[in-house]
């Protein structure tokens, strides 16, 4: 204005219809400018979940020593070779070594040679090992009760030695079983009457969640004390099974 010729021009300043000083007009203003907000970016934590898994019996699972028995007056014969009358010199010089031959005819032109007869498998399978080192490579037991022929498989019969509802006290019994001279001893479990295999005896069970490792680590540690020494920790990604290691980077 003063630009203009009017050298007299200066500026009025009101604030709700009240005339103010200048001054007063500046502080105002100063005072009505707001700084600008500063929006924080929310960081968004990935869905990571840990449970402990064990594994329970079931309910009403029986479990059962067996062994088998060898059946009494059965009779154990090492066959090692069949052949004509007249042995060949390869067959003389084996069996030179094992001493002991006994042979049984064969129709009209064949014979059965035998290295002997026990009253138990396991000393049949000791005679048979060692015809096979001589050379009889094809030799092998056969088994008699009351002068009938019978499959190996026959010559015995299943024991139960013991049921119990748990399956360390079975493992228990099973380990005294073998210490005592049955080494083949086994479980057999059953499930309302019927035979099942031990993973079927068994399910998971999950503990939790816990949103850290920390906290699924201790209840680890609980749990393994408590007589559950498979338990371990899985990791879930918006319900996804995941590593633990892919868990820890996620967390990070």
């Amino acid at each position: 204005m003063r630009a203009r010729g009017f050298e007299d021009a200066f500026i009025v300043t009101y604030k709700n219809g009240e005339r103010i000083s200048l001054d007063i007009a500046i502080q105002t203003e100063k005072e009505s400018v707001q700084p600008e907000a500063v929006i924080e970016e929310e960081v968004v934590k990935p869905n990571v979940e840990f449970t402990v898994q064990i594994l329970a019996t079931k309910p009403d699972v029986e479990f059962t020593v067996q062994v088998f028995v060898a059946k009494p007056n059965v009779k154990f014969t090492v066959q090692v070779v069949v052949t004509k009358k007249s042995l060949s010199a390869e067959n003389l010089a084996k069996m030179s070594k094992l001493g002991n031959i006994e042979k049984e005819a064969e129709g009209q032109e064949m014979y059965r040679y035998f290295v002997g007869t026990y009253s138990s498998l396991e000393d049949a399978n000791i005679r048979l090992a060692e015809a096979k080192l001589v050379g009889y490579t094809d030799a092998f037991v056969f088994a008699k009760l009351e002068d009938e022929r019978i499959t190996l498989e026959q010559t015995r019969y299943p024991d139960f030695l013991g049921t119990y509802s748990s399956m360390e006290d079975a493992n228990t019994r099973l380990a005294e079983v073998k210490l005592a001279g049955h080494p083949d001893a086994f479980l057999v479990a059953k499930l309302d009457g019927k035979e099942v295999t031990l993973e079927q005896t068994m399910y998971a069970d999950f503990l939790g969640p816990y949103s850290s490792l920390e906290d699924a680590n201790i209840r680890l540690a609980e749990e393994k004390l408590a007589g559950h020494p498979d338990a371990f920790v899985v990791a879930r990604l918006d319900g996804e099974e995941i590593t633990i290691e892919q868990a820890k980077e996620l967390l990070k």
